[in-house]
């Protein structure tokens, strides 16, 4: 985590990072999930099995996590997890309530009526990476908003083997329709369904480059949340601001794991600065994916 002093060498830096990821130069990876989404699309659930042993080296028996799984995720995390992951939900949520829209109708001078409708969506698929990081915050901040909005058919997708924190959180939430699939073909049966799935409105939740291409594939046939690049961070700070915490933040998106993450920070305090990659070295030796973060 190099401290870079001079304002060009800086503006260069921050150039350089933002420029990094182009989906439009990503032709090899277009083609290879062109056709594992024409795959899912035309085979359904043999194509579903298929990838799932060819990229995750996992033979299912099942696509989708069954109900003795889910009721036994809670016994499988820690209390301190568990205690984390109710209190983050009940946050989580109020804030989500108090965030949401109203509907209102209002009868003018002239006699017309006019206002706005919120509507949920019939059904949301919920796409969570695998990795060495199970990302247990994004089943919290992708289903509560859906559930709050009054969204009847809500269903989780993420690579298999499942992390048991997931599991619990999906539990937890009442998510009973949990799938044990990932990458492009997770989000190809999202819009075209299978013999076992249902197809769904829309589809939201980060992934990889494959995962995002395979977005823009099917977006048109089904709803998405964006096309988003790698995760990415830039901190703007003052010498009050707390070392640790800023590290912490740092580290926050570059554990995410695929090598292409970004984080900066911005500040007029060299002392700051010194101190905060104190602390971001130091605590990135705790991470399982260290090599990669450093």
């Amino acid at each position: 985590m190099p401290i870079i002093k001079n304002y060009k060498q800086a503006k260069t830096k921050v150039k350089e990072i933002s420029s990094r990821f182009d989906l439009s130069k990503r032709k090899k990876e277009y083609k290879i999930v062109e056709k594992i989404v024409e795959d899912v699309k035309n085979q359904g659930d043999k194509a579903l099995f298929f990838y799932t042993k060819k990229f995750d080296k996992q033979n299912l028996k099942s696509l989708r996590v069954g109900k003795k799984e889910l009721n036994s995720s809670l016994g499988k995390i820690s209390k301190s997890l568990l205690i984390s992951i109710k209190t983050a939900i009940s946050k989580i949520t109020l804030f989500q309530k108090t965030n949401s829209p109203k509907s209102w109708i209002k009868t003018f001078k002239s006699g017309e009526k006019l206002g706005y409708k919120y509507s949920p969506l019939d059904s949301v698929a919920v796409y969570i990476p695998g990795g060495q990081s199970p990302l247990i915050s994004t089943v919290l901040m992708t289903v509560i908003p859906a559930k709050v909005a009054g969204v009847k058919r809500i269903a989780v997708f993420t690579p298999p083997p499942v992390n048991p924190g997931i599991l619990a959180a999906c539990k937890l939430l009442g998510i009973s329709e949990v799938y044990q699939i990932g990458g492009a073909q997770a989000i190809a049966a999202c819009a075209y369904g299978s013999k076992t799935i249902k197809p769904f409105c829309k589809v939201v939740g980060p992934g990889n480059v494959f995962v995002t291409l395979a977005k823009k594939i099917v977006f048109g046939k089904i709803g998405i949340d964006g096309l988003f690049g790698p995760s990415e961070i830039a901190i703007i700070a003052d010498k009050s601001a707390n070392p640790k915490y800023l590290a912490m933040d740092l580290l926050s998106q570059l554990e995410h794991g695929s090598g292409l993450e970004s984080a900066f920070m911005l500040t007029d305090s060299e002392t700051l600065a010194k101190e905060t990659e104190k602390e971001f070295l130091k605590h990135a030796q705790t991470l399982l994916n260290k090599e990669i973060v450093l």
